[in-house]
């Protein structure tokens, strides 16, 4: 009888947010909730992967238990969703985002920016705001907004696809 080695389990389980893990409505299914919880029975860390800032996934932190990792921000946070803290982040200079700025504002003079921070946002007065402002958001300008080093930059033109 040939030998057949013990499966290999996964250490590691990372998975995207929108349109992958959550439903079409924004919510985690019973049935994802309980597989998440079965990666970390099986000894795997799990992880979220998100353009999202940490403040966007609370709720869904909340939802799984407070279990996991989530790299956010596109890769420039990890937040702990245990202790609903970052634990790690990669921030832009502020003469690079500055210049970032620059070169913008240089090619679509009509375009707007919100500035992603670690503890923070900030908006232009024009930016387009779809959802409520969260407790201690920035407005000014963006040459005013990247003071600090941010995590990222966003920049919208008016009649162009995000």
């Amino acid at each position: 009888m040939p030998h057949r080695p013990a499966p290999v389990r996964p250490r590691l389980v990372a998975t995207d947010l929108d349109g992958t893990l959550l439903r079409s409505d924004g919510t985690l299914s019973d049935r994802t909730v309980a597989a998440v919880m079965g990666c970390e029975e099986a000894g795997a860390t799990f992880v979220l992967a998100t353009g999202r800032p940490p403040r966007w996934i609370s709720a869904i932190g909340e939802r799984l238990g407070h279990r996991g990792l989530a790299v956010c921000a596109n890769g420039a946070l990890v937040y702990d969703l245990a202790s609903e803290q970052v634990v790690s982040s990669e921030r832009i200079a502020i003469d690079a985002a500055a210049e970032i700025v620059r070169r913008i504002r240089r090619s679509w003079p009509a375009a707007v920016f919100a500035v992603e921070a670690v503890d923070h946002l900030g908006i232009e007065p024009a930016w387009p705001l779809n959802f409520e402002a969260p407790p201690g958001t920035h407005f000014g300008p963006a040459e005013e907004l990247v003071t600090v080093p941010p995590v990222k930059i966003l920049a919208r033109l008016e009649g162009h696809p995000v």
